[in-house]
């Protein structure tokens, strides 16, 4: 064993409108849960021409930008889900990986159980271990990769009702890359949309290195 699986990356972005179809009407912009972002992109539309209101009922057209990153657990580990706001602003400092389950006794039931299923169904190829899918942790190459998605959505509302444009971003890897898949699915959603491409996507190394401040939260694990 020595090679660490490959970063792979799936992308996938699907827009039905542009918002350069509502130059000449008011509109507003927002990220939910990120302030500071929504701010920066308001500026960034005003300086294109386009006209800004303070607030949602204000505004003829209504974008909503919003988001969320998600790495599956299975039965040795624990999954999480987290907004892509807080992985995006920094409010949250991802885990090098996902946290081990505490109940052995109970992961080794639940493993033995996905292997005889595996078995009675014809069987599904499978690690030594025998405990994991495509869809969960598993050994690639003797490493264990972790499954990751960040999905980005920005949602257009006016008085003839709503549009949703989406982008997506799928990887394994061997660490937690949040941050970067958010602002690859947001950077790629906005330059889709018409809307100024002004997210930075650092390198997937970078969202590890150093201490996290006091202030940023550690994400917790989901059931």
């Amino acid at each position: 064993m020595t090679e660490e699986p490959e970063y792979r990356e799936v992308n996938g972005t699907l827009s039905p409108f542009n918002i350069e179809a509502d130059r000449n009407r008011k509109i507003y912009v927002g990220f939910e849960g990120d302030t500071v972002f929504s701010t920066s992109l308001q500026s960034i539309l005003k300086q294109q021409g386009y006209q800004l209101t303070e607030t949602p009922g204000e505004a003829e057209v209504v974008y909503q930008l919003q988001g969320d990153f998600s790495a599956p657990g299975g039965p040795l580990y624990e999954g999480i889900s987290i907004p892509a706001s807080d992985l995006h602003n920094g409010k949250i400092k991802l885990p090098q990986t996902l946290e081990e389950k505490h109940d052995l006794r109970s992961n080794i039931t639940r493993g033995f159980g996905f292997l005889m299923a595996g078995q009675k169904q014809g069987g599904v190829e499978s690690s030594p271990a025998g405990v994991f899918t495509e869809n969960q942790p598993h050994k690639v190459n003797g490493t264990m990769a972790f499954p990751q998605m960040a999905v980005m959505v920005l949602n257009r509302h006016d008085k003839q009702g709503d549009m949703r444009a989406a982008s997506q971003v799928e990887t394994l890897a061997p660490t937690l890359i949040g941050k970067p898949m958010v602002d690859l699915a947001m950077r790629d959603l906005l330059d889709k949309t018409g809307v100024f491409p002004v997210v930075s996507s650092p390198e997937p190394a970078e969202i590890h290195s150093g201490d996290p401040p006091s202030n940023i939260q550690q994400a917790t694990s989901t059931k």
